[in-house]
């Protein structure tokens, strides 16, 4: 079996159900750190639920509200870079002269509960790796 990823550009919530009504029985969902569905997470989870979508999102908040899982740079650490780097121009260096900085940490969260509702197993392996794990 192949797998074809589909790139939905949403804008709206109504956008957001027809880019999932489109993935089928045997779909799952990327949902990327965004301003957007960050704030339609209400409507992107009760979809992900309704179609059954295996999913998974930038942001750890999906993860505590229900959704399966998520990875990415890691906020935290991220606010501390640039807390430093507020730091430095106030004492005096210029911003132009500072190094562009990656995210060096990153979290991973896995909910158990909705791993379950979706009649998945979650290897031990997996579960070590997380940061959150919700029961």
């Amino acid at each position: 079996m192949s797998a074809e990823a589909i790139d939905a550009q949403v804008r709206t919530a109504a956008d957001i159900e027809a880019a999932m009504s489109q993935l089928g029985p045997h779909g799952g969902l990327i949902v990327p750190p965004d301003g957007l569905l960050t704030g339609q997470r209400g409507v992107i989870l009760e979809l992900a639920e309704r179609y059954r979508l295996p999913a998974i999102y930038g942001l750890p908040v999906f993860v505590k509200e229900g959704g399966l899982a998520s990875y990415g740079a890691s906020y935290v650490k991220q606010s501390e870079q640039a807390a430093n780097y507020v730091d430095r121009i106030l004492r005096g260096e210029h911003a132009s002269d500072l190094p562009v900085q990656q995210p060096t940490e990153f979290d991973f969260a896995i909910n158990l509960k909705t791993a379950r509702k979706l009649g998945l197993s979650v290897a031990p392996s997996l579960l070590i790796s997380a940061r959150e794990v919700i029961e």
